[in-house]
């Protein structure tokens, strides 16, 4: 008795983008004043923590990444850097 084995074969799709790579600039903010969060969704805040900022909002609060953890601040208690 032999064991017939089967392979499967899948088609290589291959697709090239028209487009060049773009990647946004990373910026970074500044803790210039403390603050704690009040709500799940915040960040605490220390003087002189490095914040990547993600996005500036019209009611003056920012969304960033601070050591892996993303979250809501207020923009003024930061400065670019």
């Amino acid at each position: 008795n032999q064991m017939a084995t089967t392979r499967a074969a899948y088609p290589v799709l291959m697709t090239q983008s028209t487009e060049p790579y773009q990647s946004k600039p990373v910026k970074c903010v500044k803790v210039i004043y403390p603050y704690n969060a009040r709500h799940s969704d915040e960040l605490t805040l220390k003087q002189g923590d490095i914040i990547v900022l993600h996005e500036r909002r019209r009611d003056q609060w920012c969304k960033g990444d601070l050591e892996g953890r993303i979250g809501l601040f207020p923009g003024t208690h930061v400065e670019e850097v």
